[in-house]
């Protein structure tokens, strides 16, 4: 359901939150809940505000039972702009929580009811800078592990993490649960969070492939608008082919093959936007050596 728009984003509301309300109503919760949607939604306005203003419009952000979801139709093309976009919620979330504790001491007599808020935003800030993925901590250190290992091998790494924390965090919300005989909606929500971050850390790994060719377009489309990326040079052997080309670029940045033969002489360069159409148009097993050399 469509609550509201930003510029040519809309907000939306999931379909399990909505059959949320009237059970969080029965429990005498609505007020907690409304809280907490409405600070997701402003913990992921902040990372579709900054996303906007570095070049990655923004499609929707979805509000869902355990977090927001912002769909980006162009995705960052390097890791300086990946580490903008991902501290930006926590922050956003740590000044919400100081500025209510502020308004408290301002006004005493509305401190007992921003306690909620101020517990819940900064519970929020606290948990994303774990540094694992899916969490934004772990898309902070991604951005600086990919400058040292690169994209692939820095997300294989934090989302095998974020699984190990995932499950991790269900099992101890379960033993939790089994030492306390007392019983609250609260009691299970480690086990709902680490399910969430357990599954998304698992399709994000799964993503990868596809993602990298993701990252590669928008970075096309950047510089067709008139975007500036910095470039990466690499050098590979005439004899080798448009995928073994295509795996070896670099993930952030604009990347060119120098072309070389047997002698290590070069025949000229090949683009990364021409490496994609060619394997687009199937042409992915070819030899980058067949290709037209260009003289620079």
């Amino acid at each position: 359901m469509k609550l509201a728009s930003i510029r040519d984003a809309e907000i939306r509301c999931s379909l399990p939150v909505l059959l949320l309300l009237p059970a969080m109503a029965a429990m005498g919760r609505l007020w907690s809940f409304l809280i907490g949607s409405f600070s997701l939604i402003l913990h992921e306005l902040a990372h579709a505000m900054t996303a906007e203003r570095l070049g990655c419009r923004i499609a929707s952000i979805e509000l869902q039972p355990f977090g927001c979801v912002a769909r980006l139709v162009h995705q960052p093309t390097s890791p300086s702009e990946n580490a903008a976009i991902a501290a930006a919620g926590p922050l956003i979330s740590l000044l919400l929580s100081l500025g209510a504790v502020g308004m408290g001491r301002l006004f005493p007599e509305s401190a007992s009811g921003l306690e909620g808020f101020i517990s819940f935003n900064l519970g929020i800030a606290v948990m994303n800078l774990f540094p694992v993925l899916p969490l934004d901590g772990g898309r902070l250190l991604e951005s600086i592990l990919t400058k040292h290992m690169g994209r692939q091998r820095a997300i294989r790494l934090l989302t095998m993490a974020g699984c190990i924390f995932g499950s991790g965090l269900a099992i101890l919300g379960a033993l939790l649960i089994s030492i306390d005989s007392s019983f609250d909606f609260s009691s299970i929500m480690p086990i709902i969070t680490g399910c969430f971050i357990l599954i998304s850390a698992i399709t994000e790994r799964r993503r990868l492939g596809t993602d990298r060719m993701r990252l590669r377009l928008n970075a096309d489309t950047k510089l067709r608008q008139g975007g500036a990326l910095p470039v990466s040079a690499i050098a590979m052997n005439e004899r080798a082919t448009v995928r073994e080309a295509l795996a070896a670029l670099s993930s952030s940045g604009y990347n060119l093959v120098l072309i070389v033969d047997g002698n290590l002489h070069n025949r000229g360069f090949i683009s990364e936007s021409e490496l994609i159409s060619a394997a687009m148009r199937g042409a992915a097993e070819q030899k980058i050596g067949t290709f037209l050399p260009r003289a620079f």
